[in-house]
């Protein structure tokens, strides 16, 4: 209460230092609220940062794989080997011919 002549009482003192205790003490809850809040987003964009880093590394090693095996064209063509009995042939063309060429020499 104020008295007549307007001067401050000391209850009127003792209650507004009180009331700004409690509000201080209401702010330092909430900037506690806010810093978990923060740490809380933090720890989620960190969380996301890494599921799309893994996810880019994932498309690359596809794409890669993708784009470096052969065709299954390119298999086909590779898979024809040559047989015992062409090469048998092979060498008996070759032979054939080398006496052939060895009977003109002489």
């Amino acid at each position: 209460m104020t008295s007549n002549d307007n001067y401050v009482t000391i209850e009127i003192f003792n209650q507004g230092i009180q009331e700004i205790k409690n509000e201080i003490s209401n702010l330092h809850s909430e900037i506690k609220d806010v810093k978990y809040e923060n740490r809380l987003n933090s720890a989620k964009i960190d969380w996301l940062q890494h599921s799309i880093y893994w996810g880019f590394a994932v498309i690359a090693f596809v794409v890669a794989y993708v784009s470096l095996r052969p065709s299954r064209k390119e298999k086909s063509e590779k898979q024809k080997f040559t047989t015992a009995e062409q090469v048998q042939e092979i060498v008996d063309n070759a032979i054939t011919r080398a006496f052939a060429n060895l009977g003109k020499l002489s």
